[in-house]
């Protein structure tokens, strides 16, 4: 049954009724009329059907190498990169060399 049959199917079954969970494919029983997936990793020793299953269905989630956010990404070009540069152009300095004196930010 591909993936986004079995959510549908087990979206629409009935409280008490045994679901296929769309993600690992595990039968269970259906606790709570929202309930979907076999698991959502409240505890970090379980699995996390939940975001397994979003994150393969979403082709962009999917071929996301970077996982990086926009935010992050913004404060890296912003903040963490022009840091790094001055670090660097600092750990080239001469103390008799008067550009640096010059350029230095006080």
């Amino acid at each position: 049954m591909r993936m986004t049959t079995a959510y549908d199917v087990a979206k629409s079954a009935k409280v008490g009724d045994y679901i296929t969970c769309p993600s690992c494919g595990k039968k269970f029983v259906k606790k709570t009329y929202n309930q979907v997936f076999c698991s959502n990793a409240k505890t970090k020793v379980s699995k996390n059907c939940k975001d397994k299953y979003w994150n393969d269905i979403d082709p962009r989630k999917r071929n996301n190498t970077t996982r990086i956010s926009p935010a992050s990404q913004r404060f890296l070009d912003e903040v963490i990169i022009p840091r790094r540069e001055r670090i660097e152009w600092e750990e080239d300095y001469d103390p008799g060399d008067s550009e640096y004196w010059m350029n230095k930010d006080y």
